[in-house]
């Protein structure tokens, strides 16, 4: 083979490498914004999760040990 061969060869090699590093750039920056997304829909879920089921629940604790102890005391008797 010729020089000329070999320097096409890697004019080829080199396109391929830096098609392959673009396609993986935007792949990033998909997968960036898809992980943005996710997160804060994750965020949102968290924030009504805490809203709706946490903080009431945590609420309702102290009187939740009231009967409880009053259970306990009856129930030793």
């Amino acid at each position: 083979m010729n020089g000329s061969c070999w320097a096409s060869h890697a004019d080829r090699l080199l396109w391929s490498l830096e098609a392959v590093q673009s396609a993986a750039a935007a792949e990033i920056r998909r997968t960036r914004d898809i992980s943005f997304a996710l997160t804060g829909m994750a965020m949102r879920h968290i924030t009504v999760f805490l809203d709706c089921l946490i903080n009431p629940l945590q609420e309702q604790m102290e009187e939740w040990k009231r009967v409880a102890n009053t259970l306990d005391k009856d129930h030793a008797k």
